[in-house]
């Protein structure tokens, strides 16, 4: 079918919170937590070296100084070592130790802040998306819709010897929604059953070709009308029919308040010949018909 056969809610679709995105900044995180821990290791070690660095040149200086003098060895060493060597230890790690948890601080503050933004995106557009739907139903709800009953008028009568036939038929399309439905009409068409498919694509496409608006029909809520119409079973479309066309195919096209799109109602029945004499067939409805 050219046209959809349901009734659809329009909407602007999301999967909400993005998993993705969560895993990306977790990963992120980790990744720099462990990068920072690795510079802090290194540092660590690094001025670990210095030290060992700082304290071999001052040693290699003291025994110039001193010479083979024991006590001024000791005395030098011992003053100088010291101090220099505590103070600059614990200078060196509370820097080391306060850059860390700055940098630790900063990393995973920026990942909260990046999935808090995500997640005011993933809530935005589920309330667009419900606010949307919920028009949408809405509308629904409050539209007009149209539907079709098909009726016998006369007998099935036979021409050309029996090759072709026609049915005089009434035609009732009646508004079963809350608002009024404009620009109302209806094309039919026969078809045998294998061609319903093919009919009622035709009929669908040349229906929104039609000039609703000088010929259509307003139709209140709750109100019908009936249309005559003489069904024959020959075709007037270029489709070869397999079997014998028994069936009546239409297309009730029309217009609400709501929209500028025009809606479409199709409709199939079987004619069924009854028993009885001069007596008018039995329509029986079919699948086939769809709603817009």
């Amino acid at each position: 079918m050219a046209i959809s056969p349901r009734v659809k809610l329009l909407g602007e679709s999301t999967d909400g919170f993005p998993k993705v995105v969560l895993v990306l900044t977790i990963t992120v995180v980790t990744i720099a937590i462990a990068a920072l821990t690795t510079w802090k290791l290194s540092y660590e070690k690094e001025q670990r070296e210095v030290r060992d660095a700082s304290r071999s040149a001052m040693v290699r200086r003291v025994q110039k100084q001193c010479q083979l003098d024991l006590e001024c060895l000791r005395q030098e060493l011992s003053g100088l070592s010291a101090a220099g060597d505590n103070l600059a230890q614990s200078l060196q790690d509370e820097t080391a130790d306060w850059t860390y948890f700055i940098l630790i601080l900063g990393v995973v503050t920026g990942g909260v802040s990046v999935l808090g933004l995500v997640w005011i995106r993933a809530s935005l557009l589920a309330a667009r998306e419900a606010n949307a739907l919920n028009a949408a139903a809405i509308i629904t709800s409050e539209r007009g819709w149209v539907f079709s009953t098909v009726r016998p008028l006369d007998v099935l009568r036979l021409e050309h010897d029996g090759e072709s036939s026609s049915l005089h038929i009434g035609i009732t399309n009646r508004n079963a929604g809350k608002t009024a439905a404009i620009n109302v009409h209806t094309n039919v068409h026969s078809s045998d059953l294998h061609s319903i498919p093919l009919v009622m694509d035709m009929l669908a496409t040349e229906s929104l070709e039609f000039d609703s608006e000088h010929h259509g029909t307003l139709v209140p809520p709750g109100e019908s009308y009936e249309r005559e119409w003489s069904w024959t079973n020959y075709d007037r479309f270029e489709i070869e029919f397999r079997s014998q066309a028994d069936f009546i195919v239409g297309c009730v096209t029309y217009e609400t308040l709501f929209d500028d799109k025009k809606h479409q109602t199709g409709f199939v029945y079987l004619i069924e010949p009854t028993d009885e004499l001069n007596g008018k067939p039995i329509l029986r409805p079919w699948s086939g018909g769809f709603a817009t």
